[in-house]
């Protein structure tokens, strides 16, 4: 690991772009919400090479991956549940947002100031006025007060918060059989017992001495050998979720019980299945193509791609990502989508040549 001597977000950005060369891929630890999805961003948009921050991305692949076999085990639809997470930091934040792309629409969120509600919009920092503003996380009834208020008649509590703000009578006003994922560390919201004693179907925390621990390292190392084998420059929320799906299915249908929905860190199944998931999905489902063109200016570029003003690509459906770079003497314009070819067709841009590695060069 790097480590860097300094929390200002300009800082990080400034010295991760200037050692992006020596590396084919970053992997952002331990930065704080709401500056770690600033810092992630921006580097995302700067840099031709994957960027993803672990606390986020890490903790929502394997929390989606253990709620999709507690789903399988107890035969349940997942898309119905709802779910109440206690936490939208870094990680609580992104879970909201991949349960929310994979289909799950009753989301509630609670925090340091209480229930997340429209009525306290003024409070919040970027990162939770967009989980309100894009209606991932609901608005409550307003007659709902308390942590235990928003949890009863819930079916999955999702704790990346503090400790004890639970207890087995909280659990006991949940819908039958709930799910409880309690992750502080490394006291959780309700001990693991106590989740038990009060119904709890499945439980899951974030430490290696209780059964289903939720843990990033998970996700991480199987998701980048996949992208870097498949040259990919973004990744992407669809990417995310094979990913959660990969580490699920590790464990077959008969294996599952309600202390083994997630595979083990240490399971050496994981980080080869999500590389092969990776690469189907990719393969299958159309392939990651990126168009590189090459012009001595900014102005030359636009006369290659007459109906785009200003390189502004992202509007146009199939485009996922774009990027300009300097070169030496000459511009670069990358763009990554899945369908490029019939897109720059439309643009008025050759895309007739071969393509080297997943790459168009014109």
């Amino acid at each position: 690991p790097i480590v860097l001597s300094t929390q200002d977000p300009d800082e990080i950005i400034a010295t991760v772009k200037a050692i992006s060369p020596t590396f084919g891929g970053i992997n952002l630890e331990d930065i704080s919400a709401p500056k770690c999805v600033y810092i992630e961003r921006r580097l995302k948009e700067e840099l031709s090479i994957p960027v993803f921050h672990d606390d986020q991305h890490g903790t929502s692949i394997v929390v989606l991956a253990a709620l999709y076999n507690a789903c399988r085990l107890t035969n349940r639809d997942l898309k119905q549940l709802k779910v109440v997470i206690s936490g939208t930091g870094a990680a609580g934040s992104n879970i909201a947002r991949l349960l929310h792309k994979y289909g799950v629409r009753h989301i509630y969120g609670y925090n340091k100031l209480g229930i997340v509600r429209k009525t306290n919009y003024s409070s919040y920092n970027f990162v939770e006025k967009e989980l309100l503003d894009e209606g991932i996380l609901l608005n409550p009834k307003e007659n709902l007060k308390t942590l235990e208020d928003l949890i009863t008649g819930s079916d999955v509590f999702i704790g990346v918060s503090a400790p004890n703000l639970l207890q087995t009578s909280s659990i006991q006003k949940m819908n039958r059989n709930p799910f409880v994922f309690a992750m502080a560390n490394p006291t959780p919201e309700i001990n693991y017992e106590e989740a038990i004693a009060g119904g709890a179907k499945v439980v899951g925390t974030g430490r290696s001495d209780y059964p289903n621990q939720i843990n990033n390292v998970l996700a991480f190392p199987g998701l980048f050998r996949g992208v870097l084998d498949a040259r990919i420059k973004v990744i992407t929320d669809e990417m995310k979720i094979a990913c959660a799906l990969a580490i699920a299915n590790v464990i077959k249908q008969e294996e599952l019980r309600p202390d083994y929905v997630i595979p083990s860190p240490f399971d050496k199944r994981v980080v080869e299945a999500i590389k092969k998931k990776l690469k189907v999905k990719i393969d299958v489902e159309g392939s990651i193509l990126y168009l590189k063109i090459k012009t001595p200016s900014i102005k030359a570029l636009r006369k290659r791609i007459p109906k785009v003003k200003n390189i502004q690509l992202k509007g146009i459906p199939g485009i996922e990502r774009v990027l300009v770079k300097k070169e030496g003497d000459e511009y670069v314009l990358y763009t990554q989508g899945s369908n490029l070819r019939e897109v720059f067709k439309i643009e008025g841009v050759d895309t007739t040549r071969t393509i080297t590695n997943n790459i168009i060069e014109i």
